[in-house]
């Protein structure tokens, strides 16, 4: 079973009306550690956070403040970043705490993470996993996901707790900044695991390499999918409507850049990537189907192979139109791509 893709976006914005910015807490790095960010805020705010002090910025008049390094962290910071080397063991703990009830969401970047991977099945024996959120649908995510980032709503007051299994061999960098309620510019739409504001740009599916060819899932071998993806990634902005999304093929990527199926083994490589390899809808769901993983994005129009115009919803195969189009309602100015 096997799920691998990136794709590009570029969406046609309707106007740029924008709304107000609001105040939000600035990043600094620490004087300590080049890989560890914090607030940037007063010290007494640090001190009553439970912070560390770890330098100055706002030109000296204000402090860094980390989180505390230990076992297990936890962190009333807006901003607060945990690193592999903060920890003695391999297991690392973080509690991230609501700032104040003016914060609403947490966006977790992985700014480097090369974490164990998936075995045969798609299963993580080591990676990051979370509890406390709101949100039900945040899986365990392993293997190479630099770059990748997470939203999660708190519940509450809960606190959200993290947990990293991995191996000395492992590497990870993770960057926590909590969103407040009234920032439409950060404040990613519910619902939304992952949230692309840009007017252009790539999402990847967790685990995404490139390679140039992906051998037959055995007994001894492991899959780059992660099991049990279910998630909405949204695009748009809540301070701009747009009139479409253009999806292409991801930059910088080999033939296989879109892989979802588990024949891939027995399609010739020179067919690969093509839109001849595309697959849709009952292909992907239906009783013929063999993983049931998809890529879903409603009303996507595309020109076929035969040269006629065609509209489907769910994507899979070994390969992906050269363009698909989603024309939105300019009601709404967020559309989503689903990974299942």
């Amino acid at each position: 079973m096997l799920m691998h893709l990136i794709i590009l976006y570029l969406f046609n914005l309707l106007n740029g009306t924008s709304l107000p910015a609001f105040a939000r807490t600035q990043a600094c790095q620490s004087a300590f550690s080049s890989d560890v960010h914090g607030s940037c805020i007063k010290l007494i705010s640090c001190i009553f956070r439970g912070g560390k002090p770890a330098g100055t910025c706002n030109y000296g008049l204000s402090t860094c403040c980390v989180a505390f390094l230990g076992i297990n962290i936890g962190s009333k910071l807006p901003i607060s970043t945990f690193t592999k080397n903060s920890f003695t063991q391999n297991l690392a703990m973080f509690v991230v705490k609501r700032a104040s009830p003016f914060y609403c969401q947490i966006r977790v970047d992985f700014k480097s993470f090369n974490v164990g991977g998936p075995d045969q099945n798609g299963i993580c024996t080591n990676g990051w996993n979370v509890t406390g959120q709101a949100d039900t649908n945040v899986p365990t995510i392993c293997g190479l996901n630099d770059g990748q980032h997470v939203y999660l709503n708190f519940d509450n007051f809960t606190p959200i707790k993290m947990t990293i299994n991995f191996n000395d061999s492992d590497d990870w960098a993770i960057k926590v900044t909590q969103i407040k309620c009234n920032d439409q510019e950060n404040l990613a739409p519910t619902g939304c695991l992952q949230y692309f504001p840009e007017a252009s740009g790539q999402v990847e599916s967790f685990n995404f390499q490139t390679v140039s060819s992906v051998a037959p899932v055995t007994s001894t071998q492991t899959t780059y999918q992660l099991a049990n993806l279910d998630y909405y990634a949204c695009i748009g902005t809540s301070t701009n409507t747009y009139s479409q999304i253009t999806w292409t093929k991801g930059v910088g990527t080999t033939n296989y850049y879109f892989v979802l199926t588990s024949n891939v083994a027995l399609i010739p490589s020179n067919f690969v990537g093509t839109a001849a390899a595309a697959e849709y809808n009952g292909d992907c769901t239906g009783t013929g189907s063999p993983t049931n993983d998809y890529v879903e994005i409603i009303d996507g129009t595309f020109t076929d192979i035969d040269g006629t115009s065609r509209t489907e919803t769910q994507f899979c195969g070994v390969g992906f139109p050269p363009a698909v189009t989603c024309k939105c309602s300019t009601l709404s100015n967020i559309n989503s791509i689903i990974l299942s």
